[in-house]
């Protein structure tokens, strides 16, 4: 059988220095993939206020082959994809597995008129800037494109906005991100980890990991946190990553005057040691995809409360792995905290039953299986 080269375009968050969602997708299917049937490299966009691209670097520690291709201008795009064409002769490139909106516009520029196919994963459409929104509406007219042979979804919701967007529901592929389940869940020693975030040993760690945005709903959470601290002075909320609300997050915290009980942690490369000492976790975002911080945080056996938005009940049974929630609801927010900090019991079942459905359904090695079925199927027709 003939090697499939395999380019993945992605154009990533600006100014972003961390791996974020969909990067971490392109890497797992990097890391898992038949290296004897298929070889991969990694693109992206030059970023001016980034010296180094976390998806790059990343790539290149799996030794991966990497191209940054650097558009003259921000919404430089003709130049982008005649130098992106120029790849696909460099590597023999059979597919092109574009992430996100302005991947998609620039990959079927530069497909037109090749034998390159086309293939994009849809992670989630947010909209949070007028930039991206504009993004995002010409996403969705290129992708009913018939050069897109397949659009592949991370939820089932997502498939079903493509389909009201009157795209062919024959085109659409649904694969949940999977991640790499034995890496989490490890015991780890919860005194050595509070230490090195100033925390006290007898503090209940409640955890939110997500880039600090609007879509996330950390503000919600802040006010949730307010009435949980009254019933549980030795809680302690942990927001783990980095983002354009940090400073008005930290703000709210202060006029709430619930600051001692908070950390803004910024970006950490211990996730998985930050939810080994948690008790809870907790997503009150507004909208997702399949968020791998929750597929993370299930995976390390912990109790999840999270908004009933996107992919999240796709993964989440309220009552079986744990408690979903409306999105915005301040008050239901924090009854659902309070509850289940009062019930060991329901906290461990929950996490026990969140752990079994990720090593069943999410892992990073179904995942990537999936996309190779898909990668060998379109090479033969």
């Amino acid at each position: 059988m003939n090697t499939i080269n395999v380019m993945h375009l992605r154009s990533g968050v600006r100014g972003s220095n961390v791996i974020l969602g969909a990067e971490g997708v392109i890497l797992q299917i990097i890391k898992n993939i038949d290296r004897f049937r298929f070889r991969s490299v990694v693109a992206s966009f030059k970023d001016p206020y980034v010296d180094v691209i976390p998806l790059i670097k990343e790539a290149e520690r799996l030794e991966v082959p990497t191209e940054l291709i650097n558009p003259i201008g921000r919404y430089d795009i003709i130049t982008s994809a005649f130098r992106l064409k120029k790849l696909f002769k460099k590597h023999n490139t059979h597919i092109l597995h574009c992430h996100e909106y302005k991947s998609d516009i620039i990959g079927y520029i530069a497909t037109r008129n090749t034998c390159v196919h086309l293939i994009s994963t849809q992670h989630l459409w947010a909209g949070e800037v007028l930039r991206a929104r504009i993004y995002e509406y010409l996403d969705s007219i290129i992708i009913k494109s018939k050069a897109f042979e397949k659009i592949i979804t991370v939820s089932e919701d997502i498939k079903n906005t493509l389909i009201s967007r009157n795209i062919k529901k024959e085109r659409i592929v649904v694969i949940p991100n999977g991640i790499d389940v034995d890496k989490y869940g490890i015991d780890v020693s919860a005194g050595t980890v509070k230490d090195k975030l100033g925390i006290n040993d007898d503090r209940i760690i409640i955890c939110c990991i997500g880039r600090l945005s609007p879509q996330k709903g950390h503000f919600y959470l802040l006010n949730a946190a307010k009435e949980v601290i009254k019933a549980y002075r030795n809680v302690m909320f942990l927001f783990v990553g980095d983002g354009p609300l940090k400073k008005e997050l930290e703000d709210l915290s202060s006029e709430l005057n619930i600051e001692n009980n908070v950390i803004f942690t910024g970006y950490r490369d211990d996730v998985k040691d930050i939810l080994g000492i948690s008790r809870l976790f907790v997503m009150p975002s507004l909208s997702e995809g399949t968020p791998m911080a929750l597929l993370e945080a299930m995976a390390s056996g912990k109790a999840v409360i999270a908004t009933n938005v996107g992919g999240i009940p796709e993964v989440i049974k309220d009552g079986l792995n744990g408690i979903l929630i409306k999105p915005k609801d301040t008050k239901e927010l924090a009854e659902a905290i309070i509850r289940l900090l009062g019930n060991k019991k329901l906290i461990d079942e929950y996490g026990k039953n969140a752990k079994a459905c990720i090593k069943s359904y999410y892992s990073a090695q179904a995942m990537t299986e999936k996309y190779e079925i898909m990668y060998e199927n379109l090479l033969n027709g």
